[in-house]
């Protein structure tokens, strides 16, 4: 078990060292794929501490490269989010030089984006009603939980 964690530690460490390198040549595709797999990685790791350091600073570090990309791919989470989630949002949005950026997306997102469309899950044409889209009601969330960081 050491062992594996060693490894794991290890992998982290070389991630990270390429992200922080590579991380701007990184084509979006590729940073919404990390991104997802990263943060679906958190709770599988959450008792290794050294993991889940490495992973939360892996993240911050892609995000310095790309940091619109991946806050989109965070907004495909369900919400409201997972607590481990919000944990990577809070990470992210932590650090100084990222968090207007963040706020300039999210802002642009609820501005630019269609908020609502009609529910067709409902059967009949009287009964359509709007329902907010996912991404916008994600900014939302993501906003709430980075003002929630601001206060504690």
């Amino acid at each position: 078990d050491d062992m594996v964690e060693d490894a794991a530690n290890g992998a982290c460490v070389i991630l990270n060292g390429l992200v922080h390198k590579n991380g701007s040549k990184f084509l979006g595709e590729e940073v919404t794929q990390y991104t997802l797999k990263m943060v679906e990685t958190i709770p599988k790791v959450r008792m290794k501490e050294n993991i889940l350091l490495g992973l939360h600073h892996c993240i911050k570090s892609l995000s310095k490269h790309r940091v619109q990309i991946v806050c989109d791919a965070l907004l495909t989470f369900s919400i409201p989010f997972d607590e481990h989630v919000i944990q990577v949002i809070q990470n992210i949005a932590g650090e100084a030089a990222l968090l207007r950026p963040i706020l300039k997306h999210l802002t642009t997102i609820l501005t630019s984006d269609q908020l609502f469309e009609e529910d067709t899950k409902s059967g009949g044409k009287k009964d359509k009603e709007s329902v907010m889209c996912h991404k916008p009601l994600a900014a939302v969330n993501m906003l709430g939980d980075i003002m929630s960081l601001s206060s504690a």
